[in-house]
């Protein structure tokens, strides 16, 4: 076990606990289709969106977050179907990113030259038959290193103005009393910033 010097201090043990708690929001978007029947609206089929980044320079996608699919799939480039061109679909493009490996399905490496394992998959609506590949994955809209760094100096700027702020507030206001209760019903805030993690993805090359 850690010795009392190792312990955090209370305050600092409350903003370890916070930051634990905090949710990750990732903004989603509402999406009704009507379904008809003799002509008439009988009901409405809801869907949830939201957008996705993937690899790097980051690629962004709107996708539906539906948790009855296991893979994430996307179109891919190459695909020529009347699905893959329907409605202006945006296309993942493998040699653009920086970051994408080709994968069989087991996650072994697909080396250059080598064929790799394609799979089909069947919905309700159509079909699919894909590739695999593992990416880094955003959930959220992407940032570029320009924007990352940018994000980093205008946290670094307002820490130094909460700084100045806290500092001047001291020496007008015995804050003792205000940070002991404070750090007890300490706010929870949630980040909003995109969730990034390396995945395994099938990359779609005929859709119907």
């Amino acid at each position: 076990s850690a010795s009392l010097l190792q312990k955090p201090s209370g305050k600092e043990a409350n903003a370890s606990a916070a930051a634990e708690d905090a949710p990750h929001i990732i903004g989603l978007r509402r999406e009704s289709v009507p379904i008809y029947r003799r002509g008439k609206i009988a009901s409405f089929k809801t869907s949830y969106s939201g957008v996705l980044s993937v690899g790097y320079p980051p690629q962004d996608f709107r996708v539906v977050f539906d948790t009855g699919s296991a893979h994430i799939i996307l179109p891919a480039v190459e695909c020529k179907s009347e699905a893959c061109l329907a409605n202006n679909r945006r296309h993942y493009d493998q040699r653009k990113s920086t970051t994408s490996l080709p994968i069989n399905a087991d996650g072994s490496i697909v080396h250059e030259g080598d064929n790799g394992e394609q799979v089909t998959i069947g919905f309700g609506t159509g079909d699919i038959t894909g590739e695999f590949a593992k990416d880094t994955v955003c959930f959220g809209k992407g940032q570029t290193k320009d924007e990352v760094l940018r994000l980093k100096k205008e946290q670094q700027h307002h820490e130094e103005i909460a700084a100045l702020i806290k500092q001047e507030s001291l020496r007008i206001h015995d804050y003792q009393e205000t940070q002991m209760s404070s750090s007890d019903g300490m706010e929870v805030v949630a980040d909003h910033s995109p969730m990034c993690m390396e995945m395994n993805m099938i990359v779609a090359i005929e859709m119907s």
